[in-house]
């Protein structure tokens, strides 16, 4: 029994301790920096190369993808005599203190694993034996190619600005957008539009054109202007239906001009369905 800091991981599902005193670092490895080299997956980091395995093909758990954060791959680099050697692992998960037993019941024959300990939430995670890793890293194919697999990232719900001086206006557009799963943020002119679209993230504007302060042509110029706005989709809904007003409203910048005379909640849904 002795006590040791270990870097706790994870990969396949399961959680492993690598001892931190045998850890040269820990980096994210781009997916894009990954190549084979003579059958090995191999990262440049900074100057070096790397050559990186997946800890689940060096443990016996079988050629498993390893799962990305992100674009990145979470590897462990290991001292080695020869250059550091990276063990790519689904997370980081946390570094503790803690106390490390030897393995018993016919365990202690897997030359994989030096010990064991017992974290605060009463599991049994297994220390890796840095050497037999190492050895393991040489000799073994499995996982010697690193195959990744790109978490699915939770789907953002669009956030809509709506601008108008319109009460009725503004209330309807924001009860059929919210029933459809959007955020909706308010704006009762142009001018309060323009200062939220600069101080909140916003994926789309729907701007009326007749709004006291700055009305929605005046908004669409400063938008297009900005070079943070100057590519957020525009909506106008509005009274207005001369030709010459809507094609001044597009010839600004606008995606789509919607006359409130001939609203309907499903040409609104559609055009934003179109853009976003």
């Amino acid at each position: 029994v002795s006590t040791h800091r270990v870097l706790i991981v994870e990969s396949a599902g399961q959680q492993f301790a690598i001892p931190a005193a045998a850890l040269q670092g820990l980096i994210r490895v781009s997916i894009g920096q990954i190549e084979t080299v003579e059958g090995r997956s191999v990262a440049t980091v900074g100057e070096r190369p790397v050559p990186i395995a997946s800890l689940a093909g060096l443990v016996g758990l079988g050629d498993v993808a390893v799962k990305a954060e992100g674009s990145c791959l979470p590897v462990a680099v290991l001292k080695s005599p020869g250059g550091g050697v990276g063990i790519a692992v689904d997370g980081f998960v946390t570094e503790i203190e803690a106390v490390v037993k030897s393995l018993r019941g016919g365990a202690e024959r897997v030359k994989t694993f030096g010990g064991a300990i017992l974290t605060d939430d009463g599991s049994v995670v297994l220390v890796l034996d840095p050497g037999e890793i190492i050895e393991r890293f040489r000799t073994v194919k499995s996982g010697s190619v690193v195959r990744a697999e790109k978490a699915l990232l939770p789907k953002q719900t669009p956030t809509i600005l709506v601008a108008d001086d319109s009460v009725t206006t503004r209330t309807l557009e924001k009860s059929i957008l919210e029933a459809h799963g959007y955020q909706v943020a308010l704006a009762v002119d142009g001018e309060e539009a323009l200062h939220m679209l600069r101080s909140e993230p916003m994926d789309l504007a729907i701007v009326d054109l007749q709004m006291p302060r700055l009305d929605g042509f005046q908004l669409i110029e400063q938008m297009k202007k900005d070079p943070r706005l100057a590519k957020m989709p525009v909506i106008i809904v509005s009274s207005l239906e001369s030709r010459e007003e809507k094609e001044r409203g597009l010839a600004l910048g606008a995606d789509a001009y919607i006359i409130k005379r001939k609203f309907d909640h499903k040409g609104l849904l559609e055009a934003i369905g179109q853009i976003l």
